[in-house]
């Protein structure tokens, strides 16, 4: 069973990354969580506003549920965020990792 409700516990990763995660260019503050398999970003838009996304370490599995591969996949969250505000663009993306139970550790620079 997950410790989180971000995904499904379907995705639940079996092993640990073999490839850290690297931030694209349109990042401007992550963070993670302390295993590394949840990552959450702050991203500028192509429109210059700020948005949130999470990227996280799991595993694809077949019908029989026995992981076949694993990545990097970027879960969408149910909640939007559109602002030009850095610290809005924190607090917003900060209450959703707590609806979430996300434990992640603090905002640091792109990696």
């Amino acid at each position: 069973m997950s410790s989180h409700d971000l995904f499904d516990s379907f995705l639940n990763p079996a092993s640990k990354p073999s490839q850290s995660h690297t931030c694209a260019a349109d990042v401007v503050a992550c963070r993670a969580s302390a295993d590394g398999l949840i990552v959450q970003e702050i991203y500028r838009r192509p429109n210059s506003f700020l948005g949130f996304r999470y990227l996280a370490w799991v595993a694809s599995r077949d019908a029989g549920n026995t992981p076949r591969s694993h990545a990097w996949r970027e879960v969408g969250a149910d909640e939007a965020l559109l602002t030009d505000d850095n610290e809005t663009a924190r607090q917003v993306a900060e209450h959703h990792a707590i609806s979430k139970r996300l434990n992640l550790l603090p905002w640091g620079k792109p990696q």
